[in-house]
């Protein structure tokens, strides 16, 4: 039951949150023309949007067969990892005030999820060049779940959390129903690299590139990407 809440509440601010983004990037001219035109638009993207469905598909299907392989290579990574990184995860944790917490957690788990949808959606209602910035941003999505799906297969790694006492789980403190959604769509050991960083900064940098045109959207995503 609380699985299916999160999710339904996750659904509903990403549809929210999409469909208020896309008024404020777009505009309700724009979209009353897109309305008109939905059917060219989306044969022209659709070899886009089925590959990236589609490798998306086959990461959750191959999900059980990929760790069976992953746990076979017995490839650890975790004490390369905290080498690397140290006590900065712990540092961050206590520096960071506890009023923004919430914030922060909601953005992670809710603001995410409305940047991944977002970004596509204010390119496909836009005109003629935001399509072909849906193309760059699809692509991207590829790529990122390409390399992340081959590494989280490779290698087996925990977070912080997992690793040190020194790090707690605040965002499930927040918001311990999320722990069900997480666990459903992911491993534990995906943590290198992280998607959400990854696809976050992707999307920003998409939305760079189309500063000019989609001034508005530029800023959005810079926000959403910065507080993932």
């Amino acid at each position: 039951m609380a699985l299916l809440r999160v999710t339904a509440l996750t659904g509903l601010s990403v549809a929210v949150g999409t469909a208020v983004t896309a008024l404020l990037c777009v505009g309700p001219r724009q979209l009353s023309r897109a309305t008109n035109d939905l059917g060219g638009r989306a044969r022209e993207v659709a070899p886009y949007l089925a590959a990236a469905l589609g490798l998306l598909a086959v990461k959750q299907l191959t999900q059980g067969y990929r760790i069976r392989l992953s746990r076979a290579l017995d490839w650890r990574i975790t004490g390369e990892l905290y080498a690397i990184e140290g006590e900065f995860v712990a540092a961050l944790q206590r520096a960071t005030p506890d009023a923004t917490l919430e914030p922060f957690s909601v953005a992670y788990m809710l603001g995410f999820a409305v940047l991944l949808v977002a970004g596509p959606t204010v390119y496909f209602l836009a005109g003629a060049g935001g399509r072909r910035h849906l193309k760059e941003l699809l692509v991207a999505y590829m790529l990122n779940y390409a390399v992340g799906t081959l590494c989280y297969t490779l290698f087996i790694g925990y977070g912080p959390r997992k690793y040190l006492d020194s790090v707690d789980g605040l965002m499930y403190q927040f918001y311990p129903e999320t722990q069900e959604l997480t666990a459903a769509v992911a491993s534990n050991t995906n943590v290198f690299p992280s998607l959400h960083a990854s696809l976050s900064v992707a999307v920003a940098a998409v939305a760079w590139r189309s500063r000019r045109r989609f001034p508005r959207w530029a800023g959005i995503s810079g926000t959403l990407a910065a507080a993932v």
